[in-house]
């Protein structure tokens, strides 16, 4: 987890419970050594995949991007993360596609802007829209080599989301699109 903090409170997720949100003790970011130690340690011990997520957005790490390079240093053979998509300009599209993770995913959840900021409060749809049609469009030109998956997760909250109107918009942009059942953890 580079980070616990993030810039939105989506209603499905544990950043909507104030008791850990707002608790300055349940949030930080990874020093970036500690990191390296740990990336170390499983390297030498044959570790092949890592996961740079959970609880946080990973892109509000200020060393995000060389964590994933790192990963991939050191021979790291499957470096996924997840993100809501919401600081994805064109330089940082093109710095994280350069640092090489294996596999993208994007959180969304509808195709509707009433809907997705309904559910990922903060967020700003046509913005997340603008990020991930970038994204694709740095990684079609810049990096058309590269062994990237991209996936579109939707997780479904209730019974408001128009999930084939969502797989029209989102599937295009990404290589696959999934959707699961929010699970309550609130």
């Amino acid at each position: 987890e580079p980070t616990s903090v993030c810039n939105l409170r989506c209603i499905m997720c544990f950043q909507a419970d104030s008791a850990l949100s707002k608790n300055k003790r349940f949030m930080g970011f990874m020093d970036f050594g500690l990191y390296r130690r740990l990336i170390d340690e499983g390297a030498e011990r044959g570790l092949s995949a890592v996961v740079l997520a959970s609880r946080g957005e990973p892109t509000l790490h200020p060393r995000f991007v060389d964590m994933v390079a790192y990963a991939r240093e050191r021979g790291i053979l499957d470096v996924k993360i997840n993100t809501n998509a919401t600081k994805l300009t064109k330089e940082y599209s093109r710095r994280l596609l350069a640092a090489g993770p294996n596999t993208v995913v994007f959180s969304v959840d509808s195709a509707e802007k009433e809907d997705f900021e309904r559910i990922r409060v903060g967020a700003k749809f046509e913005k997340v829209v603008e990020n991930i049609r970038t994204f694709k469009k740095v990684r079609e030109e810049e990096f058309p080599h590269v062994p990237l998956r991209t996936r579109i997760s939707m997780v479904v909250v209730d019974d408001k989301q128009d999930c084939d109107a969502a797989r029209r918009l989102w599937a295009p942009l990404v290589d696959e699109f999934a959707i699961g059942r929010a699970i309550d953890r609130v």
